[in-house]
């Protein structure tokens, strides 16, 4: 049996395909919860009347990405759990493969499955561990140079380690699987715990994978089983800058050397610094984003 939580924020276009894929698709026991973070009454009730097989959690006050899956884990009394974006389309026999894989190798603690655009098109499904010089490249703005559909991308694939960039689809032992979809081991939890809850969404799935392995438990790509993530680019406009640069720094705060994390400081500070002033005299929403980033340089602390 399989617990599979999913969360709901403010749109309830997808949730409806997502829930569809998972029972179309799946041969085993499962019990589905999805949270609504938040919501009105109405799409509430219309997603209960529509799928009454599942278990609604409506939050009086609005979580974070890992807290609410955290919630989920706690509760969950199954040797596995699932947690899936409500964007996300478990493909034909997803969710089994990945059981499968997980129960055929007893050191692998968690799984994820090869992540396409709806076209078929690959997006990233693994990445490497958080290093100060990736995280800088990012933090610079260089990094819209390697997206998906970038020459320099197609330049860079099959020169470099960065599982980000490496867009083979065979099954292999990966750093970190991406959290669109992630399949956990309920023992390997009790171990390492739960995923830190310092922000509302971004990179929470790092730190966690990371004392996973510290553990003695392994993460694995599963090649074989494929999901469409209907989001097909990372949407870091307004809010959602400085959250994000909430997540790289909190890894580096908790996971790495203190002097690591105090140049990420002052990367995310000059950087958006700089940006919110070359922004200010054309676009002024861009402008106040990078502000809000660079604010995080200088105040942010997650609670230890």
């Amino acid at each position: 049996m399989v617990t599979l939580s999913l969360i709901v924020h403010d749109d309830f276009s997808h949730i409806g395909q997502a829930l569809d894929c998972v029972f179309s698709n799946m041969t085993r026991v499962i019990r589905v919860v999805v949270t609504i973070n938040r919501g009105n009454a109405e799409q509430t009730d219309a997603l209960s009347a529509a799928y009454p097989a599942v278990r609604l959690v409506v939050n009086p006050t609005p979580k974070g990405f890992a807290a609410n899956h955290n919630a989920v884990m706690r509760e969950a009394d199954t040797s596995f759990i699932a947690l899936l974006n409500d964007d996300a389309l478990l493909q034909p026999g997803a969710l089994d493969r990945m059981l499968d894989y997980l129960g055929q190798h007893p050191a692998c603690g968690i799984v994820g499955p090869v992540v396409r655009n709806p076209d078929g098109t690959p997006q990233v499904s693994a990445f490497s561990d958080p290093t100060l010089p990736r995280m800088l490249f990012h933090v610079s703005g260089l990094s819209r140079f390697t997206k998906s559909d970038s020459g320099l991308r197609r330049l860079f694939e099959g020169r470099t380690k960065a599982e980000s960039l490496n867009s083979s689809t065979e099954t292999r032992i990966v750093p970190v699987v991406v959290g669109v979809c992630m399949v956990v081991r309920r023992e390997a939890i009790q171990q390492a715990g739960l995923m830190d809850e310092d922000t509302l969404m971004y990179g929470e799935e790092f730190g966690w994978q990371r004392r996973l392995r510290e553990k003695g438990w392994n993460a694995a790509l599963v090649g074989e089983a494929e999901v469409i993530h209907l989001n097909q680019s990372q949407d870091l406009s307004g809010w959602r800058l400085a959250e994000h640069r909430k997540g790289m720094l909190t890894y580096f705060i908790r996971y790495q050397p203190p002097w690591q994390s105090l140049i990420l400081r002052g990367a995310i500070s000059f950087f958006h610094g700089l940006y919110a002033l070359l922004w200010w005299p054309v676009d002024r929403a861009r402008s106040i984003s990078h502000w809000r980033a660079c604010g995080v340089g200088w105040n942010w602390k997650p609670a230890l």
